[in-house]
């Protein structure tokens, strides 16, 4: 998870809206502390009820038509609001103690010169955390919300039940210009050496999206196995179906004498740990000219595991892409 220490890491987010893992807080909830312990006590209890995220104090939003965006900078004098009490207040206002909340002091430069902000980490909880209005709350894509009885119990028995998530692996963007350049050294240098080229590659005339995904054992109970399904709603797929599953454990069939056994894979996905799942990468194609960020493109996951109930998220893709163009950059 990002830790957004740096003001570099502050100023790229200008324009972009939160997300399931970030929040935004304005430097002026401090005005009143009474209200803003309330707040932040809220939204460590959302965090950690969910996937865990970062809250940044000290960004300014503006909007934008429905939406709200980061607008600017504004630092905090750290005299006044000290990262160790900001600790102790994050801590001491959650029910049960949630281990590993981190409060990160960011030097600001220019007209906050002298001042900072708070990029506070929240990780995931492995059970269900009360805010000090004794409620418990989740966190949807942009905001908290009060969480219902069957999903606090659920996440009161996460540490007993098998859970899992989808994340994110790898992404790649690889323009036209770029494949076909690449493409083009390396059939030179094959010449140059003497070499036959014999590479069907071909250039291209479309950009292209690469996304390898992971699952996630998110409990404290080892997973055997699972069923992936995804859904791809893009238009510019390479798929021909929206829709497919993958099974985690693979079937081998051994043959003894004239008697032919099935075997399954014995791999393992340990509590807290992730593997590379599918073993495929998915790929988007974007003809040239056509703008990738004015069409929908979400991928949908689900994981069903034995004795749990189904798992469940989504990513838009382009979101997923403008973070790998920014890395870039």
């Amino acid at each position: 998870m990002q830790r957004y220490e740096k003001e570099d890491a502050w100023l790229a987010l200008l324009g972009q809206q939160e997300s399931s893992r970030l929040e935004f807080k304005s430097a002026r909830i401090f005005e009143k502390k009474e209200k803003a312990v309330h707040e932040l006590s809220q939204e460590t209890s959302a965090f950690a009820n969910s996937e865990g995220g970062v809250i940044l104090i000290g960004m300014e939003e503006r909007k934008e038509g429905k939406t709200r965006v980061a607008d600017k900078i504004m630092g905090i004098d750290q005299n006044e609001i000290p990262p160790e009490w900001l600790q102790q207040v994050l801590e001491s206002n959650l029910s049960p103690f949630l281990p590993g909340i981190r409060v990160f002091p960011v030097c600001f430069s220019g007209h906050n010169s002298g001042k900072v902000g708070y990029s506070i980490l929240i990780p995931q909880g492995t059970t269900a955390y009360q805010a000090n209005d004794m409620k418990y709350y989740g966190r949807s894509e942009y905001e908290k919300k009060a969480l219902p009885d069957h999903e606090i119990r659920l996440r009161m028995m996460k540490g007993r039940i098998t859970q899992a998530s989808v994340v994110i692996g790898e992404s790649q963007y690889i323009t036209s210009k770029e494949h076909n350049e690449t493409l083009r050294r390396r059939k030179k240098k094959a010449i140059d050496s003497g070499r036959i080229w014999r590479s069907d590659e071909k250039e291209i005339d479309h950009d292209t999206c690469l996304i390898k995904l992971e699952v996630y054992n998110t409990s404290d109970v080892t997973i055997a196995d699972f069923i992936l399904e995804l859904r791809l709603k893009s238009p510019f797929s390479t798929q021909r179906e929206n829709r497919r599953r993958f099974r985690f454990v693979e079937h081998t069939e051994i043959i003894k004498g004239d008697l032919r056994e099935k075997a399954m894979s014995r791999e393992v996905i340990f509590p807290r740990d992730r593997v590379p799942f599918p073993n495929e990468t998915l790929e988007l194609r974007i003809p040239a000219g056509q703008d990738f960020f004015s069409h929908e493109s979400y991928l949908t996951w689900t994981v069903f595991l034995d004795n749990a109930p189904p798992c469940r998220g989504e990513f838009d893709l382009r979101e997923v892409l403008k973070q790998e163009l920014n890395k870039a950059e």
